[in-house]
Parts: C-alpha cells; sequence; structure tokens
C-alpha cells in the first residue's frame, strides 16, 4: 500500500469527460463515485468550465473533497482543458443498491 505523500496524484478511478458533458456522462461520474470506496480518489477530465459547477451537483454533499483543480494547456488555441481530483470522505446521503 502507498504511503501518503506516494499517494499524491494518484487516482483510483478516472473519467475523461473532455469530448462533451451531458446528463449521460453526468451519470457515469455519480455512478463512479457511489461505487468507490472512502479515501479512493476520482480524477475527472473536462474541457467545458461549467463541468465543475454541475459535478459538484450530482455528488452527495460532505461526501468528497476537493485535493487538485488544475487547468491543463496544450499547444495551439482553444486546447486547454481541465483535472480535478476528488477524494471520497463519506458515504453519509448514499443509497445503497
Amino acid at each position: 500500500m502507498l504511503s501518503e505523500p506516494d499517494r499524491k496524484n494518484v487516482a483510483d478511478r478516472l473519467l475523461d469527460l473532455r469530448k462533451g458533458i451531458s446528463p449521460f456522462t453526468l451519470l457515469k461520474v455519480s455512478n463512479a463515485f457511489r461505487h468507490m470506496e472512502q479515501q479512493q480518489v476520482l480524477e475527472v477530465l473536462w474541457s467545458n468550465p461549467e463541468t465543475l459547477a454541475q459535478v459538484k451537483k450530482i455528488l452527495p454533499r460532505n461526501s468528497w473533497e476537493i485535493i487538485e483543480i488544475k487547468e491543463m494547456n496544450e499547444i495551439g488555441p482553444g486546447n486547454s482543458w481541465f483535472k480535478i481530483q476528488l477524494r471520497k470522505v463519506s458515504t453519509s446521503g448514499e443509497k445503497n443498491d
């Protein structure tokens, strides 16, 4: 098992939403988060600046914390995208399957 300093920037799950955001892709985020264990990290990549606000709305309140938010820039105009890492800190507010 990795110690806490070694776990920095290591995600347990990754969702790449850079090709667009829709209710279906938000459902993927919610589903992935719901099936994670406490302290696991979800990394989400997206290109639409509004996606973060939408992701925050669909996840259970007080069940996650932001580890990192970063804007990534690639060469060329319009090629920036974002990365966020969320740690699941609680399962309260979630429904069991």
